[in-house]
């Protein structure tokens, strides 16, 4: 009986919720953009008036807006999502909690947004072995020619690790340097390298690279 009584619980949630067009959307970015605005279509398939509670965003980077909070049998309506992306890269989701009076399950939609990088390392991560020589290793960075950029700093965090930005053609490419402290570890050490640019874009004013030594795999 429980049972049952669990399955027409989870059927009539189901049918109380509204009816999307589309619960993820992907976007492509520019490399220069720095907000993302997507509607999502909805419908009202059910028997019965469909109240919102609420439209919740899972990150504080996100916002969210209903045209209509009361939606009728057969009504429809949008929910507008903003993403704002100044300091994403890269492929990221963000999804908001839409709340339905008298239903304790929230329904999700997605925005799925492809972020262009400007700045493209060839490694996120420099890594050395305790075992081997603390010879130098070089990142290098290629620089998206629609977008000139300049490197202007590369300063990693801990200062026994050292750092040379070198130029190999202005605003295109270039190379850095790392050199890890000399002495052996026992433990394992895990740094970053902080690249500061002149892009006129938050997003990519600033690039972080990790530092890491550690024990040999066996």
């Amino acid at each position: 009986m429980k049972f049952l009584l669990a399955l027409l619980a989870t059927a009539t949630c189901a049918m109380a919720q509204l009816t999307f067009e589309k619960a993820e959307i992907e976007i492509i970015a520019k490399p220069d953009q720095e907000s993302i605005t997507v509607d999502f279509p909805f419908a009202n398939k059910t028997e019965k008036s469909i109240q919102i509670q609420d439209c919740k965003p899972q990150c504080s980077c996100l916002a969210a807006e209903t045209t209509s909070m009361l939606v009728p049998v057969g009504g429809s309506g949008t929910i507008r999502a903003t993403l704002d992306a100044k300091n994403l890269v890269g492929t990221v989701s963000k999804s908001v909690e839409i709340h339905y009076q008298g239903i304790e399950q929230a329904q999700l939609i997605t925005i799925k947004a492809v972020l262009p990088e400007i700045i493209k390392p060839d490694t996120r991560t420099l890594q050395w072995t305790f075992e081997e020589a603390r010879k130098a290793k070089t990142i290098r960075l290629t620089i998206d020619q629609g977008y000139p950029t300049k490197i202007l700093t590369a300063t990693p965090v801990n200062n026994a690790f050292t750092a040379e930005l070198r130029t190999i053609e202005e605003k295109k490419s270039y190379e850095i340097t790392v050199t890890p402290p000399l002495e052996q570890n026992t433990t394992a050490v895990l740094s970053i390298i902080k690249i500061q640019t002149d892009s006129p874009y938050q997003r990519h004013q600033n690039l972080e690279c990790f530092l890491l030594i550690r024990p040999k795999d066996r």
